[in-house]
């Protein structure tokens, strides 16, 4: 053998111990070695990076799975009843060649194939019509057998194809670069030829090869119920309809929500006297918790896959199959609590995998989604709603009411909360204007349009207003609590805070009838006779004394303002508005001469945010979060939406005896002649002037301001 590798080098016959000879065996080792060590890389690249996914790509062809849908978990109120279920229903699932069209140019060019050696040389549209006129009439069929207009059909074919072009164009290019930059590591680029010359040797054609969703079928229409199901051909008869193959029902689930409209029967006769009649009227309150309960959304994002990626690290360290992630044609939580608890609410699908070599088959069962129950009264929640319907009245502008800001007629919007004061939990929790799911989804300008209302914006939790002097109880407890105000200190209601300045700053009765509530009286007044009447100059001066540290310390203890820390409900149906104490944070506070920052609040403001004016706004939730907290001493228990999720207890260290003074001037306010919330006054259809007591519920007792 080394004689005849001598040969073949041209060496003379003879011992091997020639440095010429070592040279050309050691070249000829080195040509070897450079030539294996291309492929060797190679391997061991796709063996350490690829390994597992390449065994998992081979194990794929002989491992068949099938997958069963995933079962949502119910959304319940209190009581129980269901307020969002999942039903059986079909979807329409469609391969994409016959959405795109591109099986029309296939079938052409097959049946040319069929009929000559040269079908590379027929034009692209020969023999194609008779395909296209054969899928039209399937697209027909598909509108007529689903009652989904034929236009559109085609806008939703439409936009499957714009997005699933969208991701193969950005596959391919990703591919494309790959390969590039694994060309550029093969060879050595000259001076003369630019990384961008290399780019353009490799078109995105070449690179190009069908991606998942160009192979997988999509659905086009969902939520078919089980007569129409009932109409589609099955596959022994699409020979005889003019549906193809390809086009097919499967099995699915449509979200239902049972009390989105609930009928309520309102009693008029305790209705305001111009409204007030012997009888009943019927409402249907719709949209019942929409915003609160949300909807969903068939088609998903990427953020959806990246939420919950088909693959996680199981306990083991080994990669494992998440079975409740997404996949095309599943649906996921779009808004409020169906989106803030998609994680409890979506199953698991169950899986059947079966091995086709060895016939073995391992079935795992689908895992029902978790049911939530809420605090919700899905009962008082429509008729609370159906009160505030303006088919009632109760917020519609009155002629009789003398408005001089909106004309008679005039929806007024509206909000309520209603919390349980023993649990911190929520009742009913209502915003007008409503909306309806189907409203959203066939008519959207109604809910999205600049007319339409912001139905989707609750003002129950999301929209600030200034609280105004329902504040006044809770500025007494706090004062008193903080040490700088007696519960039974008397004030002289002068009419105006500033002695030399009758211009500002002035009780509401001394604005309008220009008096005292001190004349009133004939003596200075007490805390609960000031909240009773709601004396403006009483909290003007506590205001003062608690000055802008205690007024900002007060608010914060009531979950009210934006600084860290601060305890507030945090619901999961939407954006909440935390409240506003001042006029801006501190960080963003512009400095004055000396450079040093202004406070939020200034003891002016904080005189006039003792009436609950000034820079102070808040959200009927805050609202009624403060005055449940009132009612029971001082002990806050942060609202809650759901049953299994315990209020957070806080006790804010409120004096018994200024709470006490507190419950009894709100007390006084409805029950007594000179209280603020004891009557109602309206001019008559006949011009004279009536008053009425606003409450007269035998055998209940009412606080109220």
């Amino acid at each position: 053998l080394c004689t005849l590798v001598r040969m073949r080098m041209g060496l003379p016959r003879g011992g091997f111990g020639s440095p010429r000879f070592h040279r050309r065996l050691l070249l000829l080792v080195a040509v070897f070695c450079a030539a294996a060590a291309v492929p060797l890389l190679r391997t061991c690249d796709r063996t350490s990076r690829k390994g597992e996914s390449l065994r998992e790509q081979a194990e794929g062809r002989v491992v068949e799975r099938r997958w069963s849908g995933t079962s949502r978990g119910k959304i319940l109120d209190r009581d129980g009843r269901v307020l969002a279920i999942d039903k059986p229903s079909f979807n329409l699932e469609v391969d994409y060649p016959l959405i795109s069209g591109q099986w029309a140019f296939a079938q052409a060019v097959r049946a040319a194939r069929r009929r000559t050696t040269e079908w590379t040389q027929l034009s692209t549209q020969e023999g194609l019509g008779p395909y296209q006129q054969r899928l039209a009439e399937a697209w027909a069929e598909v509108s007529r057998l689903t009652g989904v207009p034929p236009s559109e059909i085609e806008e939703r074919r439409s936009e499957i194809v714009a997005r699933v072009s969208a991701q193969a164009l950005a596959v391919w290019e990703s591919h494309r670069r790959a390969s590039i930059e694994s060309l550029s590591r093969g060879r050595e680029l000259t001076e003369a030829q630019e990384p961008s010359t290399a780019e353009s040797t490799l078109s995105l054609a070449e690179v190009a090869r069908p991606i998942r969703e160009q192979r997988t079928p999509h659905v086009l229409v969902r939520d078919l119920d089980e007569e129409m199901a009932f109409t589609f051909p099955n596959e022994s008869e699409l020979a005889g309809s003019p549906l193809l193959p390809g086009m097919k029902l499967v099995d699915a689930t449509r979200r239902e929500y049972p009390s989105e409209e609930i009928a309520v029967v309102l009693d008029l006769s305790n209705f305001p006297g111009p409204l007030r009649r012997q009888k009943t009227q019927e409402v249907t309150a719709r949209g019942v918790a929409t915003g609160i309960i949300g909807w969903m959304r068939g088609q998903l994002f990427k953020e959806d896959f990246a939420r919950r990626p088909p693959r996680s690290i199981g306990d083991d360290g080994k990669p494992a199959i998440d079975l409740g992630a997404y996949r095309p044609g599943d649906s996921i939580g779009a808004a409020g609590l169906e989106w803030a608890l998609e994680p409890e609410l979506r199953g698991a699908r169950g899986s059947v995998l079966e091995r086709l070599d060895t016939g073995q088959s391992t079935r795992v069962e689908r895992t029902p989604g978790k049911d939530v129950r809420l605090t919700l009264d899905s009962r008082l929640q429509a008729r609370v709603q159906a009160l505030m319907n303006p088919l009632t009245g109760l917020t519609v502008v009155q002629p009789w009411q003398n408005n001089k800001a909106l004309d008679p007629g005039t929806p007024l919007n509206a909000a309520a909360v209603i919390l349980d004061i023993d649990t911190g939990e929520i009742l009913s929790m209502v915003s007008t204007p409503t909306f309806t799911r189907q409203q959203l989804r066939d008519d959207p300008a109604s809910v999205l349009g600049e007319a339409s209302g912001q139905p989707l914006l609750s003002r129950a939790m999301g929209r600030a207003y200034a609280p105004g002097s329902i504040v006044k109880p809770l500025m007494l407890a706090g004062g008193v609590a903080q040490g700088v105000w007696e519960a039974g200190r008397t004030i002289d209601c002068t009419g105006h805070f500033h002695p030399d300045r009758p211009d500002m700053l002035r009780c509401w009765i001394y604005k309008q009838n220009n008096t005292t509530h001190t004349a009133q009286f004939g003596h200075p007044l007490t805390a609960d006779e000031a909240i009773m009447v709601s004396c403006n100059i009483y909290f003007f001066m506590l205001g003062q004394k608690l000055g802008p540290e205690g007024i900002e310390k007060l608010f914060a203890s009531l979950g009210v303002g934006t600084d860290d820390g601060i305890k507030r409900p945090d619901l999961g149906v939407g954006y909440q508005f935390p409240g506003s104490v001042g006029r801006m944070s501190r960080r963003e506070s512009p400095a004055d001469e000396s450079g040093e920052q202004r406070p939020r609040i200034t003891a002016g403001d904080a005189i006039l945010m003792g009436i609950g004016q000034g820079p102070i706004a808040w959200t009927p939730l805050q609202a009624a979060d403060a005055y449940a907290t009132l009612a029971r001493g001082g002990i806050r228990l942060v609202p809650t939406i759901r049953t299994d999720v315990p209020s957070v207890r806080d006790d804010l260290g409120w004096d018994r005896g200024s709470v006490q003074m507190a419950m009894r001037g709100l007390q006084r306010a409805v029950s007594e002649e000179r209280g603020s919330g004891h009557h109602i006054t309206y001019t008559g259809t006949d011009g004279v002037q009536a008053k009425e007591p606003t409450f007269n519920i035998p055998g209940v007792s009412i606080w109220g301001k």
